[in-house]
């Protein structure tokens, strides 16, 4: 295939554009209005109903026209020409996704309500408590306008040891409001991340960096260094991909500074040798999407946030819009419940994505039965063939069988989650004896019923 040119060089990293503490201003705004936050709850409502996120009403609109002053008199002091960067396009774009943020954000908790969900299972207690967590956004922004040239990660864990002090609850719920923020205001960047993810996954670079290394032998005074050479090569990969074009690796590690940073599992976060070769979070959304995408019959891959989180009309767009919240959300559950409690946790993208291999493996086209025990087992071997298990048991001692799978509470919760959102295709049944209760009603069952053409039409709604 021949390789695509582009009329002139791309550079996702710049300054202001890609400052995460103005991305934060531009969700802050939106969140302080208490009239503002009625209208996003519903309007999350609609969104996993029908798929219209709400961007023709008033409230969308008075808040895209105000939000450009909020953000002027915020951060003038460290910006002083900080209005020359704030375009139309740059303010449309920035509003647009703030708004997408937060009522897909909602849409997800409310979502686990509907599915009776324990509270702090999936995610914190608080992480859809909106009002509750102004003060600590408001704390972190503080702290990096206080002076010029706070650093970003200085200024967060400053913000947040202060709020640790008072109130742990509050500091702990926002490390995955923080996360879900940055990779939706801050996509086209998280694009180029997940173009590295989806390349490494070949699981091609590993036999390239030990032929180079084994070249370099031969030559006389060489010191064989097989895992320098792959970082290396691997860092280098990823300022391609993210399009860096001569910038420090430091402006990406700003624009994804509540991704990278907020990580209690790792000693280091703002290291780059862990993320390179060991990352989940960012890791498993790519794995996701590129896996979900293969039964969709798209001609190339799509790993831009946006296109999951876009308003969609017309039939199946409310389970689609459903699906895509969960499938984005699930490496967040996977990454706070790992963080949390140490645990391995199945998400809802875990189990549609197995439903779906199985069914393509034992070429089914129509409705049919699997067990709970097949299920579990096709997830394992899905995160195996992607390596995405040897990164979880990195950061956890977790016993990985179908049976310790199946009965943990996320499985059922998870399917829960599937089946209450309206996605289509996924149901319970019991072919010999129930073995797990699904939420809220206490539904026994053992196995599930897979409409597969049902499931396919919502999977290929996502992306179209």
């Amino acid at each position: 295939m021949n390789a695509k040119k582009e009329d002139k060089p791309r550079r996702l990293v710049e300054h202001v554009k890609t400052d995460p503490f103005i991305d934060l201003a531009f969700v802050l705004h939106l969140m302080s209005d208490e009239d503002w936050r009625q209208v996003i709850k519903r309007q999350a409502e609609i969104y996993s109903t029908t798929g219209d996120i709400g961007e023709n009403t008033t409230t969308y609109h008075t808040y895209k026209n105000k939000v450009k002053q909020f953000v002027i008199k915020t951060f003038q002091n460290i910006y002083t020409t900080i209005e020359n960067y704030l375009s139309e396009e740059v303010i449309s774009k920035k509003a647009t996704r703030a708004w997408r943020a937060l009522i897909t954000l909602l849409a997800s908790q409310q979502l686990m309500e509907r599915a009776g969900i324990e509270v702090g299972e999936l995610l914190p207690k608080g992480y859809g408590q909106l009002e509750n967590l102004i003060p600590v956004i408001e704390s972190i922004i503080k702290e990096k306008t206080s002076r010029k040239r706070v650093e970003g990660p200085e200024a967060v864990k400053k913000a947040l040891r202060n709020f640790r002090a008072d109130d742990t609850a509050r500091a702990d719920d926002i490390a995955p409001l923080l996360w879900w923020i940055n990779l939706v205001m801050e996509s086209e960047v998280f694009e180029g991340l997940f173009k590295y993810h989806f390349l490494v996954s070949k699981n091609s670079i590993k036999n390239f960096t030990k032929t180079a290394e084994e070249i370099l032998s031969e030559v006389k005074g060489h010191r064989v260094d097989f895992s320098y050479m792959e970082y290396e090569v691997l860092k280098a990969l990823l300022s391609r991909c993210t399009e860096l074009r001569g910038q420090y690796i430091n402006k990406l590690q700003n624009a994804t500074l509540f991704v990278k940073y907020l990580r209690k599992g790792v000693k280091d976060p703002e290291r780059w040798d862990w993320f390179l070769q060991n990352e989940t979070l960012t890791y498993a959304i790519t794995v996701y999407m590129t896996e979900l995408q293969g039964f969709s019959e798209l001609k190339e891959k799509e790993l831009n946030l946006s296109t999951l989180i876009s308003p969609r009309r017309g039939i199946h767009d409310g389970p689609a819009s459903a699906l895509s919240t969960l499938t984005l959300m699930s490496p967040i559950f996977m990454q706070y419940v790992l963080e949390a409690r140490g645990e391995i946790i199945v998400t809802p993208a875990d189990i549609v994505i197995a439903v779906l291999r199985i069914a393509k493996s034992r070429q089914e086209v129509e409705d049919f039965v699997v067990n709970v025990h097949d299920t579990a087992e096709e997830i394992i071997r899905f995160w195996d063939e992607h390596d995405l298990l040897r990164r979880l048991k990195l950061y956890t001692k977790d016993e990985v069988t179908p049976e310790a799978l199946y009965s943990k509470k996320s499985f059922t919760y998870s399917l829960a989650l599937i089946i209450n959102a309206g996605v289509s295709g996924i149901y319970v049944s019991t072919e010999k004896k129930p073995v797990l209760q699904l939420p809220p009603r206490g539904i026994g069952f053992d196995s599930l019923y897979v409409r597969t053409q049902q499931l396919l039409s919502v999977t290929k709604k996502v992306w179209r």
